[in-house]
């Protein structure tokens, strides 16, 4: 089958991923190229797509995304974004493709490619403003036009908009994951995993366990939450990812970490943006993983990479996060830093058996099987 998919024009498709919505566009191209499809990526100047995979510019890169831009930038942002799904929308017209897949959170396939066969993902949780007002206004889509989006719990919220959503769950490589080095922990703490990290001796100077906090730093996330929870929870706590918000990471997030000189801190250690090597790395020593989503998460990527590797997860309890976490880790009663606090405690007696297991229902091939049998019943 010949897929063009379109994806969201702020960010490219590469390594370190500026959020899931990228990753996920990497990983379900490389699956469906894996099971002999041949996919085309409307995508920004910049992206590093997967082997075999063909590419196709639709946004420069020295256009800049702005988180939270003042007016005149954000008009000018909405502008260019809608021109470049315009731009991948002709393209993929003229084009011999058997299906489009729009990952570009626009509701344009729908309006520009009424004649195509066309697969809507939702990554973003109600409301996202553009795609609302289209279905305030549109009742139906074209015959062969269906809208998916990545758990039932956010397909719950759009059902309110339109009652026919599917759900396409994410799917990460855990062969990948579960295949996690084992690292040294750095000077003065120690991990206690009992399936690898765990066992390696330590210096004696903290007995503390490891937490690690992955994803885009924007109020969202909650990594303020996470902070005082592991606090709390008198865990020693990573952070990696990108700091979307600089305004946030100045005022909520860089007055409590630790400071170069203070090697014997208890307080957070910011990482940088992490590659998904170096991710790996950082679970392999960490005791449980933090989701701290305050908004209403569509999936969670993270955490399941985490329970891939057998690390267990303590998250709040924000969209997805009980349907996703099932029995791989502990969900709080509330996004309270104390109940998430509690939700460590009890995610570091969780099993990495456990964690495996449950994380096992993400695979790649499970995504990709339940992709084509969406796709299968397009006519």
């Amino acid at each position: 089958m010949r897929i063009a998919l379109i994806c969201h024009p702020h960010h490219p498709i590469r390594e370190p991923w500026a959020g899931g919505m990228e990753m996920h566009t990497s990983m379900i191209t490389a699956a469906l190229l894996e099971r002999g499809h041949q996919v085309t990526l409307y995508a920004k100047e910049g992206s590093e797509i997967p082997a075999g995979a063909k590419f196709a510019q639709i946004e420069s890169s020295e256009h800049q995304y702005e988180l939270n831009p003042d007016q005149q930038r954000g008009a000018l942002q909405a502008r260019r974004s809608e021109e470049a799904i315009r731009r991948a929308c002709e393209m993929a017209a003229s084009a011999d493709d058997d299906l489009v897949v729009n990952n570009s959170l626009s509701p344009l396939p729908h309006q520009l490619l009424s004649s195509c066969r066309l697969l809507t993902i939702m990554h973003s949780p109600v409301p996202v403003p553009a795609v609302v007002e289209f279905f305030a206004r549109t009742s139906e889509l074209p015959e062969q036009h269906r809208f998916v989006t990545v758990s039932e719990s956010n397909a719950e919220a759009w059902r309110e908009h339109y009652p026919e959503v599917g759900v396409l769950p994410n799917g990460i490589d855990i062969d990948y994951w579960s295949a996690a080095p084992e690292t040294s922990i750095p000077t003065g703490e120690s991990s206690t995993r009992a399936d690898g990290p765990a066992s390696r001796p330590h210096d004696g100077l903290r007995e503390r366990p490891v937490a690690l906090w992955t994803g885009r730093i924007t109020h969202q996330k909650g990594l303020h939450v996470a902070i005082e929870a592991a606090r709390l929870a008198e865990v020693d706590l990573r952070i990696s990812g990108l700091r979307s918000d600089p305004g946030y990471f100045e005022e909520k997030i860089a007055p409590h970490l630790r400071k170069e000189s203070e090697h014997d801190s208890t307080a957070p250690a910011y990482l940088g943006h992490l590659s998904h090597a170096e991710i790996r790395e950082q679970l392999s020593a960490a005791d449980v993983f933090i989701a701290s989503p305050l908004w209403a998460e569509p999936f969670g990527l993270a955490p399941v990479e985490a329970m891939a590797t057998g690390t267990p997860v303590a998250a709040t309890p924000r969209g997805a996060m009980p349907e996703v976490i099932g029995d791989g880790g502990a969900v709080a009663d509330s996004a309270d830093p104390a109940d998430l606090a509690e939700a460590i405690r009890r995610a570091l007696h969780i099993s990495p058996d456990a964690a495996r297991s449950n994380a096992a229902r993400y695979s790649l091939e499970a995504m990709a099987r339940r992709f084509e049998q969406l796709v299968s019943e397009i006519h």
